[in-house]
C-alpha cells in the first residue's frame, strides 16, 4: 500500500474579455501583459471517470472486471432508493456507478494526496493510470500523447527530500493565497513590484495565482528571490511591513534606491545594506525614519538620486 501525490502541471487557459496589465516604471505606465477572464476558478478541479467512445467504448480505468467489482462493492455507493451499488460495467456509458453524483475527485490548489488503502482513492488511481492526461513517475510517456499530459502522479516513496519540500511550499503558498483577502493580495503584488491600474479582484487573483504556480521558479526582478519564496515571505508580513516592502520595490524600479559597483544598495551617498533584506531591516528601524520619509518624498516627486 502507498500514498500518492497528484500535481496539476498544465498551463492555465484564459478566455473571454481581455484586460491590459500595467506596470509603472520611472513614472510611465507600460502594458506588460494581458489578462483574460477565466470561465472557471483556477484553484479547484473536479475529476470524474472519463468514457471514451473510441477506441474501445469504455470508461478509462486500469482494472479488470473482477478487480473493478471488488472495489465497487467496497466503495458502497447508494442509489436514491437506498440500494447499494455492487457492480459496474465499464462498457456502459450510462452505468449507474460511473455516473453517480458522488463519484468524483477534487484537486484543490493544483495538488491532491491519495492513499491507495482507501477503496475510493484506489479506484481513482486506476482511472488516472488509464487516462493519458495523467503521467506517473517512472512510467513511459507516449511522445504522441505527451501534449495531453496535465497531471503528474508520484508515489510518496519516489519523492526526494527536495521534491517533498517543494510540494510543501506549494501547499503552504496555496493555503496562504486562499485565505488572503483582496487588500492583502494587492499589497503583496505591489511588494513584488507589480502594480495594476484600478485593481480588479479577479485580475489581482489571477496575477498572484500565476506568480505562485506557472511562474513560481522565476526570479523576482526586484529581490532576486523566486516568486514562490518571495510570496511565502510576504504572505506572513504585516500591513506595515508590506507597505515598506512596496516602498522599497518602487524605489528600486525608479532607481531611487540604487546599487553600487560593490553590490551594496544606496540612497544617494548613504549605504543601506548588502541586500534588500538588510535594506528592509535598515528602513524598519525607527531611528532611520527620516531616511524612509526622504525616500517616500523622492518617490512622490519622481526624484532619481542615482
Amino acid at each position: 500500500m502507498a500514498k500518492w501525490t497528484v500535481v496539476y502541471t498544465k498551463r492555465n487557459t484564459f478566455f473571454n474579455r481581455s484586460h491590459d496589465i500595467l506596470e509603472e516604471v520611472n513614472g510611465r505606465k507600460t502594458v506588460v501583459g494581458k489578462y483574460n477572464k477565466p470561465t472557471a476558478p483556477g484553484a479547484m478541479r473536479i475529476y470524474k471517470p472519463q468514457f471514451k467512445s473510441k477506441p474501445g467504448n469504455r470508461f478509462l480505468v486500469d482494472l479488470d472486471d473482477k478487480e473493478l467489482n471488488i472495489l465497487v462493492n467496497e466503495i458502497g455507493l447508494l442509489e436514491k432508493d437506498g440500494s447499494r451499488i455492487t457492480t459496474a460495467n465499464v462498457k456502459n456509458a450510462g452505468d449507474r456507478f460511473f455516473k453517480h453524483n458522488d463519484l468524483y475527485f477534487r484537486i484543490e490548489g493544483g495538488v491532491a494526496l491519495l492513499d491507495d488503502e482507501l477503496p475510493i482513492e484506489k479506484f481513482f488511481l486506476a482511472c488516472f493510470r488509464a487516462d493519458p492526461k495523467f503521467s506517473f513517475s517512472g512510467g513511459k510517456i507516449n511522445p504522441a500523447l505527451s501534449a495531453l499530459v496535465e497531471y503528474s502522479v508520484t508515489m510518496a516513496g519516489d519523492i526526494t527530500d527536495e521534491d517533498s519540500e517543494e510540494v510543501n511550499d506549494g501547499l503552504r503558498a496555496m493555503k496562504a493565497f486562499t485565505n488572503m483577502n483582496f487588500d492583502k493580495r494587492v499589497q503583496v503584488l505591489n511588494s513584488m513590484g507589480i502594480r495594476t491600474e484600478s485593481p480588479d479582484p479577479e485580475m489581482v487573483e489571477k496575477l498572484l495565482y500565476k506568480k505562485i504556480t506557472k511562474e513560481k521558479d522565476q526570479p523576482n526582478a526586484i529581490t532576486g528571490e523566486t516568486n514562490l519564496a518571495l510570496f511565502l515571505r510576504l504572505s506572513s508580513s504585516t500591513k506595515e511591513q508590506l507597505t515598506l516592502q512596496t516602498i522599497i520595490s518602487d524605489a528600486r524600479k525608479k532607481r531611487i534606491i540604487g546599487k553600487k559597483d560593490n553590490g551594496k544598495y544606496n540612497f544617494g551617498d548613504l549605504e543601506l545594506g548588502r541586500n534588500l533584506v538588510e535594506v528592509f531591516n535598515y528602513l524598519s528601524d525607527d531611528e532611520n525614519g527620516d531616511i524612509k520619509n526622504d525616500i517616500i518624498r523622492a518617490l512622490k516627486h519622481g526624484k532619481n538620486t542615482n
